[in-house]
């Protein structure tokens, strides 16, 4: 059992003993094989000021979004109003899923250094641990464009889930292409690098409609 596996069950059991009224599947993966599948038990999920596109040129990555009109736009806009009137529905459609890479990976630290930008972590040893929310098979197969959204969380001791990053293109870890069905960063990349239009719009959206 790696450390990260240990670390969520210790929090699951702690969890357990109180009435947190959500849960949301975890999943233990060896490589790509799935090894077991468990209810994770916590309170609640903190945006944590990332309700917000980043465009980092050095890493090749951005969550900007190319229009209003864009598919892209229509998914994060209901999974942003799940999430923000407090309507865990959200949950039956994403699962918790344990970072398979080494802590001291090409893959990780170039994670860490993209949410040190999206959060002003100043140093890469304050980045917190780091799971992936990622959305459950009957999305990706309604919609290919969620193949690429992954939501960065770090799970709190209390029960708490703070949301560190959204990634819609994949372009966080592996840059998994929809289109061609492979694994191709600069291609994401360029695909995406001059869209503009923020996800905070949806938030402005949001709080007018409502």
């Amino acid at each position: 059992m790696n450390i990260l596996q240990s670390r969520l069950n210790e929090i699951e059991l702690k969890n357990q003993t109180n009435q947190f009224k959500h849960s949301i599947d975890k999943i233990t993966r060896r490589g790509c094989k799935v090894i077991n599948t468990t209810p994770f038990h916590f309170q609640k999920i903190e945006f944590n000021k990332n309700l917000k596109s980043i465009h980092i040129k050095e890493e090749k990555f951005t969550n900007f979004i190319k229009s209003e009109k864009n598919t892209y736009y229509n998914i994060l806009k209901e999974l942003i109003q799940k999430l923000y009137f407090d309507n865990y529905t959200f949950f039956n459609e994403f699962q918790l899923e344990e970072n398979n890479y080494s802590e001291i990976s090409a893959e990780t630290q170039r994670l860490k250094r993209i949410i040190m930008k999206a959060n002003n972590i100043k140093d890469i040893k304050n980045v917190p641990i780091i799971n992936e929310m990622i959305p459950v098979m009957y999305l990706k197969k309604k919609e290919k464009r969620y193949q690429g959204l992954r939501l960065f969380v770090n799970i709190k001791e209390d029960g708490y889930i703070d949301l560190y990053l959204i990634d819609l293109y994949h372009l966080g870890i592996n840059a998994y292409n929809v289109t061609t069905n492979k694994y191709n960063l600069d291609r994401n990349y360029n695909s995406n690098k001059n869209n503009d239009v923020c996800i905070s719009k949806i938030i402005e959206e949001l709080k007018q409609e409502n």
